[in-house]
This record gives structure tokens, sequence and C-alpha cells, in this order.
């Protein structure tokens, strides 16, 4: 009786991408939790960006993950967009309040 080694599991690019969306909102929920503002916007988000991902790499067949790999890519793309302008808003915070020390 022969035994067949499973096929290892390989990763595409909307997979790579959903985990940099995850890593986005992982880094992004401190610094955007303490803007009472914004903050009430990436719940919406990241419960959607969880649940895409989690029927992503549950669901192989093919009409569904390629819908739901491009839901991801735009998902990502703009979950990265919102992480550059979170980050470029605390350093000119933080060089606001670095120059105004000094000055």
């Amino acid at each position: 009786m022969t035994r067949t080694n499973p096929k290892p599991q390989q990763y595409s690019v909307r997979d790579l991408l959903g985990l940099t969306g995850l890593l986005a909102v992982a880094l992004c929920l401190v610094p955007v939790a303490m803007l009472p503002a914004m903050s009430f916007l990436w719940l919406p988000i990241g419960l959607v960006l969880v649940f895409a991902s989690g029927l992503l790499t549950a669901g192989r067949s093919g009409a569904k993950r390629a819908v739901l790999g491009t839901a991801m890519i735009l998902i990502s793309l703009f979950l990265i967009a919102i992480a550059l302008c979170v980050l470029a808003w605390l350093a000119y915070v933080i060089f606001a309040i670095a120059t105004n020390a000094v000055g």
C-alpha cells in the first residue's frame, strides 16, 4: 500500500495581499482607535477583511475564488492607502509636537 504525499500549500498573490491587508489593519487599529472620528470605520472594514480572507482560504472553487480574490485586492489596497495616511498623520503630529517643544 503506497501513500501519496499531499500537495504542498501554495500561496497566490491574492492570499499575500489579503495577509498584507490584515497586517495593515493590525498595525493601524491602535493609532486610529485614538481618533474618535475615524475609529468607527475600522470595525466593519476589519470584519469584512477577516470574513473575506476566511472565505478565500476555505473556498477553492474557481469563480468564487476569483471574485473574492478581486475583492481582497481592492480591500487590501484601500487599507494600505489608509495605513499610509495614518502614518503620515502620525509623523505630522510628532513633528508638530517636536518643533513646538523646541521652539
